[in-house]
């Protein structure tokens, strides 16, 4: 991928509101300016499935576990409800 690619779509991302931002998709785009045949879609899904993994040994609701892998705001904490 063109590095000028890259740093557009890192740019939309930090660009989104608050709780919409994945560290890790920003963290593997920084990664693709030096390995542009990294692929970002692959390793999310690969992050995810390890989050679904972790949920399940640990008895908790996936949806928690991903949505704190994906530094998302939490949809099912008690807390933070919408």
């Amino acid at each position: 991928m063109d590095i000028s690619e890259v740093r557009r779509r890192f740019t939309a991302l930090i660009e989104r509101p608050h709780g919409e931002f994945r560290l890790a998709e920003g963290a593997l785009l920084i990664a693709q300016e030096e390995s542009p045949s990294l692929d970002v879609q692959a390793y999310l899904r690969r992050l995810d499935a390890m989050a679904e993994v972790i949920a399940a040994r640990l008895g908790l609701d996936p949806r928690l576990v991903l949505d704190l892998w994906r530094w998302e705001t939490c949809r099912v904490c008690p807390s933070r409800r919408t």
